[in-house]
This record gives C-alpha cells, sequence and structure tokens, in this order.
C-alpha cells in the first residue's frame, strides 16, 4: 500500500468508483467533477468547471453580506455558541494557543487537543458531552494532509 497521499490518491483514481462513490451524494444530486484549472476531482450539486479551492476560485463572500443582520467575530461566535447550548451542548473554556500543557506541542492545532483524554501520565474525563469550545488554533503545512488516514 503506497504510503504518501499522492500515490494514495492516484491509485484511488484508477477505481473512483469504489473509493468514493458515497450513497448519500448521489440522492443527493451531487456529481464528482474534475476542475479545469487543478485537474483535482471534487462533488458538487452545481454545474460549475473550477473546484472550489481558493487557488483555482477566489472566496466569494469576503466583503459581502451573507447573514440578515451583520456580526463581528464576538457577536458572531456569541450567536454560534448560544445555539449549540439551547441545543444542550455545554459551553467550556477556551485553553490558549500557546500549547503548555501537552509535550512536544508549542501551539493548539485544535480544540481537540484541549480534551486529550491522557496527558503527562494523568488520564482525565471530558467536562461534558456533548460541548461546544471556541478554541483558537494554528494550522500550518499539515491541512494538506488532513483526511489522508
Amino acid at each position: 500500500m503506497p504510503a504518501d497521499k499522492s500515490s494514495i490518491i492516484r491509485m484511488m483514481q484508477k477505481d473512483p468508483k469504489r473509493y468514493w462513490a458515497v450513497e448519500l451524494f448521489k440522492e443527493r444530486g451531487f456529481i464528482r467533477r474534475k476542475c479545469d484549472n487543478c485537474g483535482k476531482f471534487f462533488w458538487s450539486i452545481n454545474e460549475q468547471g473550477r473546484c472550489n479551492d481558493v487557488s483555482c476560485k477566489p472566496y466569494e463572500f469576503i466583503g459581502k453580506q451573507i447573514t440578515r443582520k451583520r456580526f463581528d467575530y464576538v457577536e458572531a461566535w456569541k450567536s454560534i455558541e448560544s445555539f449549540f447550548v439551547d441545543e444542550g451542548h455545554h459551553p467550556a473554556p477556551r485553553n490558549p494557543v500557546v500549547c503548555r500543557w501537552f509535550p512536544g506541542l508549542y501551539f493548539n492545532i485544535a480544540s481537540i487537543v484541549n480534551y486529550m483524554r491522557w496527558c503527562r501520565g494523568v488520564e482525565f474525563d471530558l467536562p461534558a458531552n456533548p460541548l461546544i469550545v471556541g478554541q483558537p488554533c494554528l494550522r500550518f503545512n499539515d491541512i494538506p494532509q488532513v483526511g489522508v488516514s
């Protein structure tokens, strides 16, 4: 079995129905398309020639109002948090972006890091389930590898 993402994708491209056919996509009318710009495949309901990767199709929402009410960052987060709290989620406090509690990590890379069940030989329980946390994090060159495994 190939180990890197590009060889895995090449292998899967040889039999897309086996690896990418998703019944839900078919039920909802999604079609697998190939981007005219980058050549990568993507799923879409809309007829479009380019994938939604920012290098192929710039963000269309920047500078446009996409909600009836205008929100600043804090108001947007409070609205999202309020929705999830109303749906039974527990609001959990965020941790700093600088990751001092988990050995080997310098920055908080995702909110899941807040709740690693085992750290420095100590096991702990989640504060609640389900929960919602507005956790700032920093992502670097790992984004292209998300989803490979």
